[in-house]
């Protein structure tokens, strides 16, 4: 019943924002098609250890002219990078995990800090988190996988390689989870620019990082606007006790940015858009879900994140919602977590050099669902 009313509060929000499609239409999962926009499905494993991993599901707009605009795009980047299971192991039990959402500005964002604040506690009132998941926008890889030569008619956008404030040297997606020993599952948007002569290529996208084992992963093209934008859907195994696992479902998303000043202000069918597409490729079913989302939103009440919170409104947001100057572009949402006691979520003071806050989310394991001790 409560899912029902979900999705009546969500295509509520789509009448109001003047959508005349079906929500779950429009998406196909094809065989790739080197020439074409599926060339972008290839995975490489994030390390020899890795070589076994489990696989991704592609989701692909099925619209002929958004696959013909993305094919360029996808001719400019590497294959996803894949690492399902956490390094250093896992415990035997999770009752608390964090979930943080993040846009790292291409690398300037000192996510070793951030993972260093949440294990010593700083950021829990002195209780340390030692189990979490990170769901990261505008993160970058480089590499000899990023093809060296990709053509004239590939699309590169404007690469973005400045340092971090304090000086220190830009790290990657890969070097970050094999150092921290998490799961990694990373996909690339697009390329980071071009690069000059001595410089390593680079892409750029989203992650999912986590100190616990990921499976059913998934890599969400969304319908083109201005950039090819790759969202990603992974189910989070949280272990509880004597072999068992609990799933949740996590997504990292990042909407285009074209549609977010005056088109949107004139035709609010162009925000819709793309979350529409993304919540439909969501594969149904009981696994509840939390989604951490650069929405490039300016307000809470822009009509993508209505759109959100009206289909997974169990985080409630803060009041105040700034987390990239004066705007609000940063976003949870999770749906009926009947494990997990969420509450709501902080946005943190300290961008740790990124251009965004990130924000930050305590899952407690309820106590009535709790096996006996």
């Amino acid at each position: 019943m409560r899912g029902a009313r979900q999705a009546l509060a969500a295509a509520g929000v789509l009448v109001f924002a003047g959508i005349g499609v079906a929500v779950g239409r429009g998406y196909a999962s094809s065989p790739a098609d080197p020439e074409g926009a599926d060339s972008c499905q290839r995975t490489a494993p994030l390390s020899h250890e890795h070589a076994g991993d489990v696989p991704v599901r592609w989701t692909s707009p099925a619209n002929p002219q958004d696959r013909e605009a993305l094919a360029p795009w996808c001719r400019a980047v590497g294959p996803a990078l894949v690492g399902a299971v956490p390094a250093h192991g896992e415990p035997e039990r999770v009752d608390t995990f964090a979930v943080v959402s993040w846009n790292q500005h291409v690398g300037t964002g000192d996510l070793r800090r951030l993972v260093a604040d949440l294990r010593s506690g700083a950021l829990t009132g002195g209780m340390p988190v030692d189990q979490f998941v990170l769901l990261l926008q505008e993160v970058y890889r480089e590499g000899e996988a990023i093809p060296p030569h990709p053509g004239l008619d590939a699309a590169i956008p404007e690469g973005f390689r400045a340092p971090p404030p304090d000086g220190s040297p830009r790290q990657d997606v890969r070097s970050l989870a094999q150092s921290l020993g998490l799961a990694l599952f990373y996909a690339p948007s697009m390329r980071n620019g071009v690069e000059r002569p001595g410089e390593a290529a680079e892409d750029r996208g989203n992650a999912i990082l986590s100190t616990m084992r990921l499976d059913s992963l998934q890599v969400v093209t969304l319908p083109f606007e201005r950039q090819r934008r790759a969202g990603l859907v992974a189910v989070l195994q949280i272990p509880s006790g004597v072999g068992a696992t609990a799933a949740l479902r996590v997504a990292s998303l990042h909407l285009d940015v074209w549609p977010a000043l005056l088109p949107s202000l004139l035709d609010g069918r162009r925000r819709i858009r793309q979350s529409a597409a993304f919540a439909s490729a969501l594969e149904s079913g009981d696994t509840p879900v939390v989604v951490g989302a650069d929405l490039n939103s300016i307000s809470a009440g822009d009509p993508q994140v209505r759109y959100f919170r009206a289909r997974w409104p169990a985080l409630r947001p803060p009041t105040r919602c700034r987390s990239r100057g004066l705007f609000c572009p940063d976003h949870l949402f999770a749906g009926d977590t009947a494990d997990w006691d969420f509450g709501s979520y902080r946005i943190l003071p300290d961008r740790y050099g990124s251009d965004h806050h990130p924000l930050v989310a305590i899952a407690i394991r309820r106590p009535a669902l709790s096996p006996a001790r």
